[in-house]
This record gives structure tokens, sequence and C-alpha cells, in this order.
């Protein structure tokens, strides 16, 4: 998902999906989808009509003043508007139901039902975010570092210096071996690894950071890596 909102990232996904539906069902003749275009474009003519006649009855109810002749003329014309538009809108039903303006019916309810649900999915979030209080001090112990390290190299050198400025308990987890014994790479390993790492951090003052093997076949470390983090 790309977008940032879900209303870009699923609205983009349903869009597609609903238009490449609606050509197959159709089979690919547009001009069947022409009912369904006067639908939409009606109901949004209607929306928009009504939404501006509840603008100018605010503004009626909260303004005062010579602007309110303005105002009524405003309210008048909207309203004329959208009960024309809201007219041809059901007459289009109407006479187009069974050439697929049924399909607007059923779905522009499910799309408003979707809608809702992001916004209430934003609204629980935004309401878990912006909860008042005091800054949460009761657990300011370091954290537990979590290095995984493919062999013992220059990365691996920088990753653990740069642990070792987080937190002092710093782990090491090297996923090597495949199955059975332990191979020529994990004891290539443990040896380098009382040699360059554990003996400089002990004289350094720092606890040593602790080297863990996983088994993990054919190399997939994430259940072993979370197994071993729970």
């Amino acid at each position: 998902m790309v977008g940032r909102r879900l209303v870009f990232s699923v609205g983009i996904l349903y869009l597609g999906f609903t238009t490449g539906l609606l050509l197959v069902v159709f089979g690919g003749i547009t001009d069947h989808l022409i009912p369904l275009f006067a639908i939409g474009a009606f109901l949004t003519f209607t929306l928009s009509q009504t939404g501006m006649v509840l603008h100018w009855v605010r503004a009626l109810r909260t303004e005062k003043g010579p602007e309110h002749a303005g105002h009524r003329m405003h309210l008048a014309v909207n309203a004329l508007g959208g009960a024309i538009t809201a007219l041809a809108l059901v007459v289009i039903v109407i006479a187009k139901f069974r050439e697929g303006a049924w399909i607007t019916v059923i779905v522009i309810p499910l799309v408003i039902v979707l809608l809702r649900l992001v916004r209430r999915y934003y609204d629980h979030l935004e309401a878990g975010l912006r909860e008042p209080g005091e800054l949460n001090l009761g657990n300011t112990q370091p954290p537990v570092v979590l290095v995984v390290t493919q062999q013992w190299n220059r990365m691996a050198d920088k990753a653990l210096s740069f642990a070792f400025r987080l937190s002092k308990d710093v782990i090491a987890v090297h996923v090597a071996r495949l199955s059975g014994e332990e191979s020529d790479e994990e004891r290539a390993i443990r040896g380098r690894w009382s040699n360059d790492v554990e003996a400089p951090a002990k004289a350094a003052g720092l606890r040593p950071p602790r080297l863990v093997l996983l088994n993990a076949d054919y190399r997939l470390m994430y259940e072993p890596l979370l197994k071993e983090i729970g």
C-alpha cells in the first residue's frame, strides 16, 4: 500500500476493481454504463444543492443584517435546483432500473458504510493519540538491543558499537546452522567472538554482548528470531 491514508490506498484499489468488474459485467459495451453515469451525476448534483441549502439555512440563523435578502435568494435557487435534480434522479432510477440502475441502488449505500467505517477508524486513532496526560517516566530502563549478524566483519563491528551507545545489554544473533551438528562456520564465529568482541568489551569496562546462534531452515531467520525475542 502506497497511500498513507486508507482513502488513498484502499480507495485506488476499490476504484480499479469496480471499474474492471463493471466492464466485465456489461461485456465491455460502454453505452450500457450511461445510466450509471447519469445516476452518479444527478446524485452528485442533488447532494451538492442540498448541502448549499443547509449552508444558507445555517447562515440565516446565525447572521443578521442586510445580506439576509441575498441569503434567502440563494436558498431559494439551491432548493429549486436540488428539487429538480432529485426529481430527475428518481425518474432515471425508475426508468433504467432493470438496465443497470439497480447496481447504484445497492452499491452506493455499501460505499457510504465503507467510508463511515474508515472515518470511524481515524476518529478512534485520533482519540487515542490526543488523550492529555503527563509524561510517562515509569519505565526508563535502557532497552535490550538485538543485533543480527551474518559474520564478524566491519558491518557487525559498527552495528555493535552503535548498540553499546543505546544500551549496555546487547545480544548478537547469528543465523547459520541449518540442522544437525555445529558447523565449522559456527565454531569459527565462537572463536573469533571471544577474542575480537568479548575481550575488547571487558577491557572497556562493558558487559560483553551475548552471542546467540539460531537454527533456521534455509536461513529463514524471521521465525527463530521472533521466538528468541519472545
